[in-house]
């Protein structure tokens, strides 16, 4: 199986086929590790996924992920504690053509725990993923004679590279507690995940600058609090040259954290302990331009017989892209008693759409919230909000022949408390490619008659417009209706209306 990282060069790929969806389920039954106290009470369960390799056959391809369950509960000592394992999921799709490079996107849609043990659980993952295919090859027009008369034209079609950076390990450290020691602290929640990332294509490379948000609950002393940073980390990778103004979506994974406590002694006998988060990282990046691509819309050798066989070429062309990043505000009321903290909040999409009103771009959905919070006697419990949202955004084209393939993810979730309500708050992060549809008529062989003269006769090619018929035709080319006919049997109904997208005529 080959590296997830592989790149595909961006002149081999030529267009982009309809997104697949495929729904997915990981589901794994695990025991607590000696380490861990029973599960006294379940507060959330999640889950996130991480791409590992990707494989492409001949027929098949085939796509491997790595699948991360957290689960937070309450042990038998009331104490808030979270356990982590993973699990393998793989995907294949039959495909047929000749395929340079696919794509696999998925979201975790739900996650859903069941407890049959003190210490033995089973999580399920429901994930929907999109599979985007490119073809490898358009049409192969160059067997059409030297000789030939041609009318060129050349179109731009959309293609797409995918790669991603070389995974790599970095350190941040995010909190430093004075007059304690490693031993006095216990770590007992960490979360890193990516607010947003950002790439820019110079000079060959493409760099990528994410940001994250770090989030761990920590007992100092007996004593539960929670540090919150955000930092940058920078990526790069080297790209083929792009003569155009490409659109670029990226998106980072993070696996494998943890905190590493250090403990320091200063010369007066002090000492002090520094937490540092250890991550891993890499991005996933998909690259969007245009490739001029010439069709033969018409051709003929002069003086010699000759017949065309035409075929129709659908394409997509990259028009524009945009981004933007909404505001979204709730609150909730509560009948918890007074909260002492909030220890952890998020926010994920439900479900969304878009679609383009007068020029506008129109962001409908549903947002999830969630937040753990501890009450007055340090007790830790869940407060839930869901908000409806309708936004316009402003987007760059305006024309009716185009599709929209939108990207839609939340960052900056938080959540802040007064004496009557919780108020929520998110980023709701949009990315959209707009893509002109269009489609020609191409010449894919063309066969000759050698020693037929016909003199001043050759064939020509005439595509009607609506409505037209066998006897405006005719007459445009000074031909008999009959005679149409005979060259074009299966193109005209009974009122000589136009069946057929050309139509062939011999003067």
């Amino acid at each position: 199986m080959s590296e997830f990282n592989n790149q595909t060069d961006i002149g081999a790929v030529y267009r982009e086929r309809e997104p697949i969806t495929a729904r997915l389920e990981c589901s794994r039954d695990f025991v607590l590790p000696d380490y861990l106290g029973d599960v006294k009470r379940i507060i959330k369960g999640s889950a996130g996924a991480c791409p590992v390799n990707k494989f492409i056959g001949d027929d098949s391809i085939s796509f491997l992920w790595s699948v991360t369950f957290s689960i937070l509960y309450l042990d038998g000592e009331d104490k808030l504690t979270e356990a982590r394992f993973s699990a393998d999921l793989e995907h294949s799709e039959k495909t047929d053509g000749e395929i340079a490079d696919a794509d696999m996107k998925c979201r975790i849609s739900s996650v859903s725990l069941r407890l049959s043990g003190p210490r033995k659980m089973t999580a399920k993952a429901a994930m929907v993923g999109e599979i985007c295919v490119t073809d490898a090859h358009l049409p192969d027009f160059s067997d059409i004679e030297e000789s030939a008369e041609r009318l060129d034209k050349s179109v731009m079609i959309h293609t797409a590279t995918y790669m991603d950076t070389e995974e790599r390990e970095y350190a941040e450290e995010i909190a430093r507690f004075e007059d304690v020691g490693k031993d006095e602290i216990e770590v007992k929640f960490l979360r890193c995940e990516p607010a947003g990332a950002f790439a820019e294509i110079k000079d060959g490379r493409v760099t990528v600058t994410s940001t994250v948000n770090a989030c761990a609950v920590v007992s100092v002393d007996g004593m539960l609090t929670h540090v919150e940073k955000t930092f940058k980390i920078d990526q790069s990778a080297s790209i083929d040259t792009i003569t155009e103004e490409p659109s670029v979506l990226c998106e980072t994974f993070i696996n494998d954290f943890r905190i590493n406590l250090n403990e320091e002694s200063g010369e007066d006998m002090t000492v002090a302990t520094t937490a540092v988060i250890t991550m891993n990282a890499k991005s996933a990046l998909r690259i969007d331009a245009n490739k001029p691509c010439n069709v033969v819309c018409d051709a003929f050798v002069p003086g010699m017989k000759n017949e065309c066989a035409y075929e129709k070429i659908e394409y997509e062309s990259v028009l524009s892209s945009a981004k933007e990043a909404i505001e979204i505000e709730t609150s909730v009321a509560r009948d918890e008693g007074v909260i002492s903290d909030i220890l952890l909040c998020e926010c994920e999409i439900s479900s969304y759409n878009v679609e383009i009103d007068n020029g506008d771009a129109v962001l409908s959905g549903e947002l999830d919230f969630l937040a753990i919070a501890l009450n007055a006697e340090g007790m830790p419990y869940v407060i839930r909000a869901d908000k409806t949202f309708n936004e316009r955004i402003k987007a760059p084209v305006t024309r009716k022949n185009i599709k929209i393939r939108p990207y839609v993810k939340t960052c900056d979730a938080k959540a802040t408390s007064d004496s009557e309500k919780v108020y929520f708050s998110c980023s709701v992060c949009v990315e959209m490619l707009f893509l002109e549809i269009g489609e020609e008529m191409c010449v894919s062989r063309l066969k000759f008659f050698e020693g037929e003269k016909c003199d001043r006769r050759r064939i020509s090619v005439y595509y009607p417009e609506k409505d037209e018929t066998g006897w405006d035709i005719a007459r445009r080319y000074s031909v008999r209706l009959c005679d149409l006919i005979a060259k074009n049997p299966s193109s005209f109904d009974s009122s000589m209306k136009v069946l057929s997208d050309c139509i062939y005529v011999e003067k």
